[in-house]
């Protein structure tokens, strides 16, 4: 049991990845509408392909996926149906790529990248920066919290967000690059 949970789940039946409705929102409603939760924005995020720096003239597009060595997620990441999604759109089937074992975090998967184990990986633009890879931008997708509806009222949740509000988290955002948290507080749904 806890207070929020960080999502970034992209419903294509309910928009574009730029739309504020295909991110969260269909999940949520899914699988939470009757509990007493809030979906509240946390940021705006660049995802992209990671990939090395000697070969980066060769990713435009996930179109340049094909028959490369894809570093996957999990199957239950919300990045792995993310790109499964997204080489579908590109009439791409997964027997046209070729896969790597899985990786647990975006930066193991960055990190395989960087080893040379894998060409590319769908992750986000600070993980490419900390391997010193290069970075594609594909989208931007909103990435929310899940908060427990009372917890949200309660001293540690507003001294958190009192925290994601000041001028040192800003900049830190900024500093990261390819966050923006414009909107952050803002409430997307309401559950029961």
């Amino acid at each position: 049991e806890g207070m929020a949970a960080g999502l970034h789940m992209f419903d294509p039946e309910a928009g574009g990845s730029d739309d504020d409705a295909a991110w969260n929102i269909g999940w949520v409603r899914r699988y939470a509408a009757t509990a007493p939760c809030v979906l509240v924005e946390f940021a705006w995020r660049e995802r992209g392909l990671i990939v090395d720096p000697t070969t980066a003239d060769q990713f435009k597009s996930i179109a340049d996926l094909r028959g490369r060595l894809i570093v996957p997620r999990q199957a239950e990441a919300g990045t792995q149906a993310l790109l499964e999604h997204l080489l579908a759109e590109a009439g791409i089937g997964l027997d046209s790529c070729v896969m790597t074992e899985p990786a647990r975090t975006e930066t193991d998967a960055a990190e395989v990248v960087a080893s040379h184990m894998g060409e590319v990986t769908l992750g986000l633009r600070p993980s490419a920066a900390q391997f010193k890879l290069e970075f594609v931008p594909i989208l931007r997708e909103r990435f929310d919290l899940l908060v427990d509806r009372k917890a949200w009222f309660e001293p540690p949740m507003q001294a958190f967000l009192a925290f994601c509000r000041s001028e040192e988290f800003r900049f830190k955002a900024k500093t990261m690059g390819g966050y923006d948290i414009t909107d952050l507080g803002k409430v997307h749904f309401v559950g029961a």
